[in-house]
């Protein structure tokens, strides 16, 4: 785990971070079965030259950000689920895959996490005891595996978020928390944004960063971070296009060309983090890349 002064060094040291494209549905659409309420926790231990492929694309890509794939190998999850036996072997499993990847490359390695529920749920948000219990041990799990920094994602509330932050901050944990917004200035639990800045100003992230959403919601709502968040800010937003039952996600036919300028639209706002969220597959990325180098 970097240091936090250090993790901020690295950040400054280039204009724009790529973060790699969707890795749940790249492996839905590369043939991964998936259930809920795991998803794609267990492809590091079932198909684990399926995921390692994926990496190595995303960095051929030009990505110099690799997210592990623990999005779902939550503690809260698989305590509920009786598989606690389970969690923390294919936490460090899924964590040394990615490093192993991308350390060769030169690239950070964030370590992700989401909320204990479904992120698109804010009303099922648990209690604070509950929230801070299961974080807690979230987050200290992946502080032992090889990360750099904590990615916390999708993140739909202020309570929540806050809880995530204060666990890091303790800690000493540098930390990108992203939120899943609604596009009209507000997280999707109704928080504004602004207040969400306001609540988190003495133990703010590294980055503030957007995801999971439509280009042209987070293009709106990440000017609020630009304007008022003293620190980095982020944007990865999904592709343009829909869910899929059994691929993952059916993109438009033009995706690239949109993504290629939502990549234009990043760089010109001086966003740092800038890459893809569900969806989103290395071609894309390879564009937004092309698009970036190029400015």
């Amino acid at each position: 785990m970097l240091q936090k002064s250090l993790f901020l060094d690295q950040l400054a040291s280039k204009k724009h971070w790529l973060i790699d494209g969707g890795i749940g549905t790249e492996l839905e659409r590369r043939g991964y079965r998936t259930t809920l309420p795991f998803w794609t926790a267990r492809a590091a231990s079932e198909n684990p030259e399926l995921l390692s492929k994926i990496y190595n694309e995303y960095l051929a890509a030009g990505c110099s950000i690799l997210t592990t794939n623990t999005f779902r190998i939550s503690w809260y999850l698989f305590e509920r689920a009786d598989r606690g036996d389970e969690f923390f072997s294919l936490l460090d499993q899924a964590c040394q895959m990615c490093q192993q990847a991308g350390k060769a490359k030169g690239a950070l390695i964030g370590g992700s996490m989401t909320t204990l529920e479904d992120c698109y749920r804010p009303d099922l948000v648990p209690a604070t005891n509950v929230l801070q219990l299961y974080h807690e041990a979230q987050i200290s799990a992946l502080e032992k595996c090889s990360i750099d920094f904590i990615l916390a994602e999708t993140i739909n509330s202020i309570r929540e978020a806050e809880i995530i932050l204060d666990i890091c901050h303790r800690k000493r944990i540098p930390i990108v928390l992203s939120i899943i917004s609604n596009g009209r200035s507000a997280l999707l639990s109704g928080e504004k944004i602004i207040d969400l800045i306001d609540a988190i100003e003495a133990i703010k992230p590294e980055v503030l960063s957007i995801n999971c959403r439509p280009m042209n919601d987070i293009q709106h709502d990440v000017k609020i971070i630009k304007r008022h968040f003293d620190g980095f800010a982020g944007a990865y937003a999904n592709a343009p296009g829909h869910p899929h039952p059994t691929c993952g996600w059916s993109p438009s036919e033009d995706a690239i060309l949109q993504l290629r300028e939502f990549a234009i639209w990043s760089a010109e706002e001086d966003i740092k983090i800038i890459g893809g969220c569900c969806g989103t597959n290395p071609q894309m990325l390879n564009e937004m890349s092309r698009i970036l180098k190029s400015r």
